[in-house]
């Protein structure tokens, strides 16, 4: 599915994180990938274990999510334009999907960088935990590609 529509908002990112607790400040970054002080291009938890990914209109789309502390986990975020979607895996299996919007584009700048278990920009919000084996592709992955990426790679 999807491909990229050359407007970096078809994307596929993941990585094996392990929290240990979440961020003191409530919310802990995943990825920030502000091309300014707005609200577009973020995927977070907050600290009352709900996931928070900014869909192509700059409005939070706001799902349950509890993270595994001290356990390694695979989650990846697909953004698909062409399907008018994203996903988010967890471990390998479809775990949200949200339709009618995809996510805001990734920024693509030297001023403006996609950082990931940090805000950019900020001393707060950072992962409290580890981040192993990132990815990040210009291209919409579906089942069958995250399925394989989650079972080439092995948790520490």
């Amino acid at each position: 599915t999807g491909g990229n529509n050359g407007s970096n908002a078809c994307f596929s990112t993941g990585f094996w994180v392990r929290m240990t607790r979440h961020n003191p400040a409530g919310r802990t970054y995943l990825m920030d990938a502000r091309t300014s002080n707005s609200s577009a291009g973020y995927w977070l938890i907050d600290s009352n274990d709900t996931m928070t990914v900014v869909k192509n209109d700059n409005a939070e789309i706001i799902f349950p999510f509890t993270p595994q502390f001290y356990v390694w986990e695979h989650i990846v975020l697909v953004s698909d334009p062409a399907q008018l979607n994203f996903r988010v895996y967890r471990n390998g299996k479809l775990y949200y999907i949200h339709h009618g919007n995809f996510c805001d584009y990734l920024s693509t700048t030297v001023t403006y960088c996609t950082y990931f278990g940090a805000r950019g920009g900020s001393g707060n919000y950072f992962l409290q935990g580890s981040i192993k084996n990132l990815f990040l592709s210009y291209a919409a992955y579906n089942d069958r590609h995250v399925q394989a990426i989650y079972n080439n790679r092995n948790p520490y």
